[in-house]
């Protein structure tokens, strides 16, 4: 498989050298990009109420809100909802801070 080969589960980008990307469970993949607005809607309160939907990260059925982008599909019929919770959006924003090759910074809180 070549990076491009891998979407971000949440925008549809491909990988690649300039825009990193967290892989969850089963190939499941966050761009930063969306990690950082992920980040902005967690920290403003602008996230989805609580749902039965699973995250798409972990896999996990969380009782909290959750940010959501639908996913990018071929047709609008076949439409699904990406979501990450808040502890896999801490966890991927660790993993990229430590990753100095991933150039990711944290996001500046909004004021």
């Amino acid at each position: 498989m070549e990076p491009e080969d891998f979407l971000c589960d949440f925008c549809g980008r491909s990988w690649n050298v300039a825009q990193p990307f967290v892989e969850g469970h089963q190939g499941s993949c966050l761009c930063g990009q969306c990690l950082t607005t992920a980040l902005h809607a967690f920290e403003s309160n602008n996230v989805e109420p609580t749902c039965s939907d699973l995250c798409t990260m972990c896999l996990e059925a969380r009782k909290e809100p959750a940010w959501c982008l639908p996913a990018p599909a071929q047709s609008p019929a076949d439409r699904t909802t990406a979501r990450v919770c808040r502890p896999c959006s801490t966890q991927a924003k660790r993993t990229l801070e430590r990753d100095p090759e991933s150039g990711w910074k944290r996001p500046v809180p909004k004021t």
